[in-house]
């Protein structure tokens, strides 16, 4: 068994026909049907059953093909890794992020991923889901990490862990502003500050526990509602990234619980761009 009968079988069962997948592989069919045959005989196992219009797979020809595949895109990657060794594999990877996620995700991955390719550059940019998604489309960057919900189904994503809201209490409110979690029900008789992205998950979550919460500030950047609430205006509910890069001296920041309100996040890229090998070595990490 070697690489070259795995990739026919492979081809043959994406096909379903033999005729279709000698046509694809542009060879001859009786080659194809033999080596079909020879595959089949040093396994010792049935791999297809043919029918009147398509072949199917047997129980072990859907286990070899999943196998295949495996083994195909190992051998792949392998070579396209070699290659980039040998050609120092050089460039610059764009990356377009909204503000404070990247905060959370970017810092250990950059890291790992220039530990095994240091000769790749970074350029990061900054924007609201929206700005990424333009960037994307305009080929500024290859990759956007983007909060959601966000029309996903646009792009080829893949979700990230979720990440849980928190609330940035001044520490004038001297009975809140204390150690541990913090039920959100607690915080119904206060001013609120939140980002406008997240008005609707918030105001479900004060919903379900029977109250209207009081929102004094509504705004685009989730670093300028710490710092107002650093300065006494209110409570602001924020991902929990956004507070670890700021100066928190004035405030206490607990996590809310009873219910926990979490963001999820995505990875993106464009369906229709056929990506770097930078950028699809860094999309393995995830």
């Amino acid at each position: 068994m070697d690489l070259r009968q795995l990739r026919y079988f492979v081809t043959i069962a994406d096909e379903g026909q033999i005729l279709a997948a000698s046509k694809k592989l542009n060879i001859a069919q009786p080659p194809l049907s033999q080596s079909l045959k020879n595959l089949e005989e040093e396994l010792g196992v049935k791999l297809i059953e043919r029918g009147s219009r398509k072949i199917s797979l047997t129980e072990e020809g859907k286990l070899l093909r999943t196998r295949a595949e495996q083994i195909l895109a190992l051998a792949d990657n392998t070579k396209r890794e070699l290659l980039d060794a040998k050609e120092g594999f050089k460039g610059t990877l764009s990356i377009g992020t909204v503000a404070t996620t990247g905060m959370a995700f970017l810092p250990n991955y950059i890291k790992a991923f220039h530990q095994k390719y240091p000769n790749i550059k970074f350029n990061l940019h900054e924007g609201d889901a929206k700005q990424i998604a333009e960037k994307l489309n305009n080929n500024i960057i290859e990759i956007g990490i983007v909060r959601t919900p966000f029309d996903v189904e646009a792009y080829n994503s893949k979700k990230l862990p979720s990440e849980p809201m928190v609330a940035v209490i001044p520490k004038t409110i001297k009975n809140l502003a204390v150690e541990g979690d913090i039920s959100l029900k607690e915080i119904k008789d206060y001013l609120i500050l939140i980002h406008y992205k997240h008005e609707t998950i918030i105001m479900e979550s004060c919903r379900r526990i029977g109250f209207e919460p009081n929102i004094i500030c509504k705004g685009n950047d989730v670093r300028q509602l710490i710092i107002l609430a650093n300065n006494d205006i209110g409570i602001a509910i924020v991902p929990e990234s956004a507070v670890g890069s700021l100066n928190n001296s004035n405030s206490v920041c607990r996590m809310i619980i009873e219910p926990v309100i979490e963001l999820s996040t995505a990875i993106i890229w464009n369906r229709n761009r056929k990506l770097t090998s930078a950028a699809s070595r860094f999309l393995d990490l995830f």
